[in-house]
């Protein structure tokens, strides 16, 4: 995991084109989004004033080892560029000057400002060897919206400084830090210190889940009671993982969901910004991810019986599909570690349950009770059919299956399985119908 703690990026320092620079004083980030727009660099030692900005849009290296970071600029140029105050909010303007001086272009113009692709969304390609896009790369961006846009840049030191607020509005706590991925340079956690005296326990908080930023009374709110925040797993540096975030997540998400809440937005000005789907829609697509996306399936759960526990087991699935016509023949696709898999390769019978259109909102139920100690059948009523299989009480219709021909392609198995009975529990009802955006997701 690629991922930086906001008290220890203040620890890197910066190495430009010709000698070290200064260190990290600072961060600002945007609040639509929360990726990292700027360092603040204290440049007194090394450099004839006291503070620049770095923007990712310039980095060529980040050593979590040695915590440096290298830049593809001068001395000379960062001595020559846009003064600015440590005391003040950056705002559009200055940062309009900034990137005009380096020949950056604005972020905040495009619509497309992924850091996968390339910093502001610009390709790779479109630098030189400087680390600057080329003029016309610039210029073509002369049309993006929002270009007057006021700036939405906070300061991590300033927010830092900010009480917690839970359902209820009593203030607890306070913001202790963030976690930021260092490939993306986007604030993927923020961590909370519940108690604002030792000893102290931090837990880890999504972005998007955030209701509201209040700059005038110095608050950040979560939809959460402070019991539920205050019982989180507690977060140490050492012991962060996917595991731990995993869950993490999960002791938030199970309340989210039984509200009916997956995701929540950040209130800036008029608008409502939802941080996770804004981001995505960021990501630059190919053409052929795109079309792969277009191809439509249908939704289901497989599920059989557990060989030594006995217990049901099943996963949502949708890439399944009719492979032959004599034998009867589906092909599925199943990721390692699903609940069930091990019993379907070595060709235990299994049911594939149809999901009607009037089913109950599956994707979501599957998608925050898996990878963690919940089973989601548990939460779904079922019935055990003998000679048959699980059987899922709402289920459209029901194939019962067993493994033919197994192989592993890529990174999912690829599973031909000889349809071997079926049952009709609704024929009333039509099947229903899944299209992703992308072929890189589910």
């Amino acid at each position: 995991m690629s991922f930086i703690e906001s008290k220890d990026l203040k620890k890197f320092s910066i190495q430009a084109k010709d000698g070290q620079i200064g260190s990290v004083f600072d961060f600002y980030f945007d609040e639509d989004l929360f990726y990292l727009r700027y360092l603040v660099v204290n440049t007194e030692r090394f450099l004839l004033r006291n503070l620049v900005l770095i923007s990712p849009i310039c980095f060529y290296k980040i050593n979590t080892i040695e915590k440096l970071v290298e830049i593809n600029l001068t001395k000379k140029e960062l001595e020559d560029s846009p003064k600015i105050n440590s005391v003040e909010v950056i705002s559009r303007q200055h940062e309009k000057s900034y990137h005009d001086y380096f020949l950056w272009p604005h972020y905040w113009r495009s619509e497309n400002t992924a850091w996968v692709v390339g910093p502001y969304g610009v390709p790779w390609g479109d630098y030189d060897t400087t680390g600057k896009t080329l003029r016309s790369i610039v210029e073509a961006k002369s049309d993006f919206k929002n270009d007057e846009k006021e700036s939405s840049l906070r300061s991590s030191n300033e927010i830092c400084t900010y009480s917690v607020k839970g359902e209820g509005n009593e203030s607890f706590g306070h913001v202790q830090g963030f976690i930021i991925d260092s490939k993306t340079v986007s604030i993927d956690f923020i961590i909370i210190d519940t108690i604002n005296f030792l000893p102290s326990k931090n837990v880890l908080l999504r972005p998007e889940w955030i209701e509201d930023i209040a700059w005038d009374s110095k608050t950040v709110k979560f939809p959460f009671t402070k019991e539920v925040i205050k019982s989180a797993p507690s977060y140490k540096a050492e012991t962060f993982d996917e595991e731990f975030t995993a869950k993490s997540d999960q002791h938030f998400k199970g309340i989210l969901y039984e509200r009916k809440k997956t995701f929540l937005t950040v209130k800036t000005g008029e608008k409502l910004f939802n941080i996770k789907n804004k981001r995505g829609n960021l990501k630059t697509k190919s053409t052929k991810e795109t079309v792969v996306g277009d191809i439509p399936s249908g939704l289901f759960i497989v599920t059989v019986e557990n060989s030594k526990t006995h217990e049901a087991e099943g996963f949502l699935a949708s890439w399944i599909q009719q492979a032959s016509f004599d034998p009867l023949l589906v092909s599925l696709c199943i990721k390692d570690g699903r609940p069930g898999i091990n019993e379907i390769l070595e060709k235990t019978p299994f049911c594939i349950n149809v999901i009607g259109e009037n089913s109950p909102d599956y994707l979501n139920h599957f998608s925050i009770n898996t990878g963690n100690s919940v089973n989601p059948l548990s939460r779904i009523p079922y019935k055990k059919i003998k000679g048959k299989g699980i059987v899922l009480n709402d289920a459209k219709s029901v194939l019962v299956c067993r493994a033919h021909e197994i192989t592993h392609p890529g990174d999912h198995y690829l599973v031909t399985a000889e349809v071997i009975d079926g049952l009709i529990l609704d024929r009333s009802v039509n099947s229903r119908t899944h299209i992703r955006e992308e072929g890189t997701h589910y």
